[in-house]
């Protein structure tokens, strides 16, 4: 496994979820080098990956990005997986609506990186975890994104497991609940 290339979230899901055929969503994909690295690294039934190509508030890119050529690159870059993956080009909270709870292995939140929709995607995507399921996400390092890991991690009595760099976070939802 190229340690350059992966997450440190994918070892953790790679750990906790192991021998499986899994289940999971991305949610923010961007390029898809994150997914890439979730595709080839771990025995996936079904990834959904899920992103707006579009604008939105606190969008913190080049708000003159072209989404359609940044989407066109993802689906190249991940052609070799299409019979894997689900594309749900929508907004988190739409998308969520799409997927049964209960039903996914992991939840890797790398979406809009303010306070208040980090807890909603938290909110809303943690019932979408088998029970062991993990949450996990990427940028712990800006503040509120750390803010709200921590609140949500605190409201569950668990701690969330850091590491790597940018520094990804992880929850693991309770075997029985």
């Amino acid at each position: 496994m190229n340690h350059r290339a992966c997450r440190y979230s994918l070892y953790i899901i790679k750990k906790e979820r192991k021998d499986k055929r899994l289940y999971g969503a991305e949610v923010g994909v961007h390029l898809g080098l994150n997914a890439l690295s979730f595709l080839r690294y771990l025995p996936l039934q079904c990834l959904y990956l899920v992103d707006p190509y579009n604008n939105y508030e606190g969008f913190d890119g080049d708000f003159h990005e072209n989404f359609y050529t940044t989407r066109k690159q993802a689906s190249h870059i991940l052609k070799k997986y299409e019979n894997t993956i689900v594309w749900i080009r929508d907004f988190s909270a739409n998308a969520v609506k799409r997927i049964p709870d209960t039903s996914l292995d992991f939840v890797y939140i790398d979406g809009n990186h303010l306070y208040k929709w980090v807890k909603r995607d938290m909110e809303l995507w943690y019932p979408k975890l088998k029970n062991g399921g993990i949450l996990c996400g990427h940028d712990y390092n800006i503040f509120d994104v750390s803010r709200a890991v921590v609140e949500f991690a605190k409201k569950l009595g668990i701690k969330p497991l850091l590491g790597g760099y940018p520094i990804d976070w992880s929850i693991k939802k309770p075997s029985k609940q």
